[in-house]
């Protein structure tokens, strides 16, 4: 299912499309689909969408099928030969749409007050760019203290806060989402569907370890108001140990920076890319529990995926991260 502007592809252009592909990643590289058409010189008359305009995409079938949702066409191209038309697609507006959805990218000078949460950063960010907010429920109370946003992006803003702690920050289908980076849990808090993989449902795998960055604890700092005196709060109890810069605004705030830092840092000793045959609901942030080899066991959270439609099938790829063991 392809639609420009609310219209759906139809007749000829429908025909002449030759591939879908979309890619979903975990940070704000923003979600981006390819359009591919090719035909003859009837086609190439017809006109290309502009940039700005809004495309739906849905791929799959049955009960497995998903609505990727809008992305806004940020490239047209033709080339010949042969005659090929490629359109590209960001979950992320460069441009004002019609539809209504404004840019994130354009710079901005305001300043947020200490005692607004997270979630109402979020919640006035989207409104200004025609977007849904959607914060998890474990980040949404969260105290940043106070912000100055000067000649900066709000979606540059929002990275900055993610960093720190480790928050994932994506636009996509025409929603600002934010919440725990590689935590397996959806908007509200709850886990991620598990997904089984038998060695039977994939076409490739393999596990790769690296040596990691090695933090067995991690330190924040915060401003106690009442003794005017800064204190220390910790995340892990082993070597070596890792201070974050900065002073936090509370207890609250710095313990989970830190806890953040600590699960940013034993997410990257281990990946696991998968190669499978079509799966529409596979999905950035979705747990997988692969059954291939003692060294596959385990949970794994999808960092980035690609799913690529053409004449010759469907397709999905994916990198994962292994997950903590579960308490």
């Amino acid at each position: 299912m392809v639609t420009i502007n609310g219209i759906p592809l139809s007749g000829i252009l429908f025909n002449q499309l030759s591939s879908i592909a979309v890619y979903e990643g975990s940070g704000i590289e923003s979600d981006a689909i390819d359009l591919e058409f090719a035909g003859s010189g009837v086609f190439g008359r017809i006109a290309l969408p502009e940039p700005g305009a809004e495309i739906r995409v849905g791929l799959g079938a049955g009960l497995f099928f998903r609505d990727f949702g809008v992305f806004v066409a940020d490239e047209c191209e033709v080339s010949n030969p042969p005659l090929t038309i490629r359109v590209r697609g960001l979950a992320k507006p460069q441009t004002a749409t019609g539809g209504g959805l404004a840019p994130l990218h354009v710079q901005k000078s305001r300043s947020w007050d200490e005692d607004l949460s997270l979630g109402a950063i979020v919640e006035k960010i989207a409104g200004e760019a025609g977007l849904e907010p959607v914060v998890s429920d474990l980040v949404a109370g969260l105290l940043v203290g106070h912000l100055d946003q000067i000649d900066e992006s709000d979606i540059a803003l929002l990275t900055r806060i993610g960093s720190e702690l480790d928050l994932l920050v994506k636009p996509v289908a025409a929603r600002l989402f934010v919440g725990p980076r590689g935590s397996g849990v959806t908007a509200s808090g709850k886990p991620m569907p598990a997904i089984p993989l038998l060695e039977a449902d994939v076409s490739r795998w393999s596990v790769r370890r690296s040596a990691g960055e090695k933090v067995g604890a991690v330190v924040a700092t915060y401003r106690d108001l009442v003794s005017a005196e800064e204190v220390e709060v910790k995340a892990g109890d082993a070597e070596p140990e890792r201070r974050l810069r900065g002073v936090f605004i509370d207890a609250a705030s710095a313990q989970a920076a830190a806890e953040s830092e600590l699960a940013r840092a034993g997410r990257t000793s281990e990946a696991l890319e998968v190669s499978m045959p079509g799966n529409a609901l596979v999905t950035v942030e979705s747990v997988v529990l692969p059954v291939f080899a003692a060294a596959s066991a385990g949970r794994w959270v999808i960092a980035g995926c690609q799913h690529f439609l053409s004449g010759s099938g469907f397709t999905t790829s994916f990198s994962a991260e292994r997950l903590a063991p579960q308490e």
